[in-house]
Formats: structure tokens, sequence, C-alpha cells
């Protein structure tokens, strides 16, 4: 008898392990009673809660880089003289690390890879709303340009 990898667990191969924090699930034992209700058993994979952005225009700072990571340029790119601009929306947590970055205008040529690349790398002081620090999401151009 062959036995199938269940369609959660082959999807969990994709996963990098930094975004796996803790296991939960049920198990045929932990429910109670006959109730007539459908569970499925196993486990969960559990990733941490986004967290809730506020809106630009409510921050009283907008984050700004403490440490920036300049992206490598592409060595084909540099190769053939070819110059790009990539925009990145970079959602920046409350502790000033960046985690969701999406190319928003592709420079193609290998930049846009680069640019997320650095990105993710840098770490930012973050925006606050009054004295408190708090997630946001803004749009940031990154310019490769041959100097």
């Amino acid at each position: 008898l062959e036995q199938q990898v269940p369609q959660e667990v082959a999807d969990l191969r994709d996963v990098q392990a930094s975004e796996i924090h803790d296991v939960f699930g049920v198990s045929e034992d932990s429910v109670a009673g006959d109730g007539d209700f459908a569970v499925r058993v196993g486990t969960t994979l559990m990733k941490e809660p986004e967290p809730e952005w506020v809106p630009l225009p409510l921050v009283s700072s907008l984050p700004a880089f403490k440490s920036k990571v300049e992206p490598a340029y592409p060595e084909a790119a540099r190769r053939d003289g070819i110059e790009g601009l990539v925009i990145l929306e970079v959602g920046i947590d409350e502790n000033g690390r960046a985690f969701e970055v999406t190319v928003v205008q592709s420079g193609g040529h290998g930049f846009d890879e680069a640019a997320v690349e650095a990105m993710k790398n840098s770490v930012f002081y973050p925006a606050k709303r009054g004295d408190q620090p708090v997630a946001v999401r803004l749009r940031i151009p990154v310019r490769f340009s041959l100097r």
C-alpha cells in the first residue's frame, strides 16, 4: 500500500525554517464527546501574526534606516551597462524589522531580487505614533546606477 503525502504536508516543503514558530494541532484523543462536527486531525503550521498596520498619515515620525544594506549590482547588468529602478512596498514592524517586502515596480535584469534581499537585511528605526513604535507599510525606491 503506497501512502500519499497529504497536501498540507507537501506544501510545508516550501516553508523556510525561520517562518515556523510553533505547531498546534488536534488529535483524536483531544476531541471530547461525540459531537457532529468536522475537525481535521493532525498538526497545523502557525506563523507569527502580522502586525496591525498604522496608515502613514497617522504616524508622528516615519521609519528611517538604522543600518542600510546596499544591494549588490547584478553582474550581467553592470557588464551590459544597464541601470534600473525598483520600487518596493516594505512592511516595517514596530521593532524596525522589514519582513514583508514586495516589488511594486520591477527593474528587471536581476535588480528586483537584489533590492528585496538588501531591504530584508536592512534595519530601521520604527515609525512612531506619539512615542509608541508602530508598524507601517511604505514604498521605497531603489535606484541602480553605474557611477
